[in-house]
């Protein structure tokens, strides 16, 4: 699967899947975010709910939504 490549892609550039954040729901849609590190280096990027939670249960980690109420 492709979060199986992405996992594996990350890991060999040694990038660390540090949290995932379920960031908004406007209208009936989710909205999330995926931060990294590499070396030191903190990135967010903008992913769909789905990928995010794919890519956190490959790394193990839970994601967690950030105060908002649904």
């Amino acid at each position: 699967m492709t979060h199986d490549l992405f996992k594996t892609v990350l890991d060999g550039l040694a990038v660390t899947l540090e949290r995932v954040e379920i960031t908004a729901l406007h209208d009936g849609t989710f909205y999330a975010e995926i931060e990294f590190d590499h070396a030191g280096t903190k990135s967010r990027i903008s992913s769909r709910p789905s990928d995010a939670i794919a890519l956190a249960v490959r790394f193990g980690l839970a994601p967690m939504p950030t105060g908002a109420r649904w």
